[in-house]
């Protein structure tokens, strides 16, 4: 995976704050969140009458 620099600068300022100790850990929290968006939308496609 190549990252580009806006991300790159993004994963650094969240290990300078703390927030994660691991560029590996704001990766998988990432993925963490974009799943749990997908998730949420389908579900709410499923139970919003069309």
């Amino acid at each position: 995976m190549t990252l580009n620099k806006q991300q790159e600068e993004f994963i650094a300022a969240q290990l300078a704050q703390g927030n994660f100790s691991h560029p590996d850990e704001v990766v998988n929290a990432a993925f963490k969140l974009l799943e749990k968006l997908q998730t949420e939308y389908q579900n709410w496609l499923t139970e919003t009458p069309g």
